[in-house]
């Protein structure tokens, strides 16, 4: 797995050109700044059209 982004100090830096894009994963960290960069990254994905979603969601199967 691998990460489009990270963020730090609230500032969000992407590996591509542009604002996010479908399917980037943002790699961020348990960090005092941690509200900070949450409030930013929500904006940006707004802004984007986009709606967050926990990797786990897909990555994780049904058990049947």
């Amino acid at each position: 797995m691998t990460w489009q982004g990270t963020m730090d100090d609230g500032v969000l830096r992407l590996q591509h050109s542009g604002s996010l894009q479908p399917g980037d994963i943002i790699l961020m960290h348990f960090r005092p700044d941690l509200r900070k960069n949450l409030e930013v990254l929500l904006k940006a994905a707004k802004n984007a059209g986009l709606v967050p979603a926990p990797l786990e969601q897909y990555l994780t199967a049904p058990i049947r």
